[in-house]
């Protein structure tokens, strides 16, 4: 099991006994092939860099995700100019569960991908943008999955779900 995985498997777990008590053992769904699929579903979009076609048909793909298994699914738009000039059009996708409990759990990841590699070992490779599976795929894709868990298994505790954009745009250059 990876590390992520076995990080939101744990969470999951605490999230799950957070309720009232029960004698009925709730089992943990947690399907790390569906996690799997979904990053792979991500890095089909192309890069998710503002202003790029992947960027805005991933953003599509994550809320009709949220909203096909959340008590409630939103994006937040805004704009951010940056420093080249351009302004970048961004949304952080959000979600939440059994929105009357007042007391919450916040669960985050960022979405998007680098627009340059510029660290990359390979010097052709540097002003390329970076695929994200690791960075932004991996993170977003054990939320969407314990999204789905949550939208079968109710959650005692409120849960809200927040996927960040623009994170990975770096210093907005």
């Amino acid at each position: 099991m990876s590390r992520p995985t076995a990080i939101c498997a744990l969470l999951a777990c605490l999230i799950f006994g957070c309720g009232a008590a029960s004698s009925a053992k709730r089992h943990l769904a947690f399907d790390g092939g569906l996690a799997y699929d979904r990053i792979q579903t991500q890095v089909a979009f192309g890069p998710r860099v503002p202003g790029r076609p992947g960027h805005a048909a991933c953003a599509d793909y994550l809320l009709r995700e949220f909203a096909a298994v959340a008590d409630s699914a939103w994006a937040d738009r805004w704009e951010h100019p940056a420093e080249s000039g351009d302004t970048l059009h961004l949304r952080n996708i959000c979600a939440s569960f059994n929105l009357a409990e007042k007391s919450r759990i916040l669960l985050c990841a960022h979405w998007d991908s680098r627009p340059v590699a510029e660290h990359d070992p390979d010097p052709a490779l540097r002003n390329a943008p970076i695929p994200g599976a690791n960075d932004g795929g991996s993170g977003v894709a054990v939320l969407l999955e314990l999204a789905r868990v949550f939208g079968r298994d109710r959650p005692a505790a409120g849960i809200d779900i927040a996927l960040f954009d623009g994170e990975d745009y770096g210093d907005f250059q």
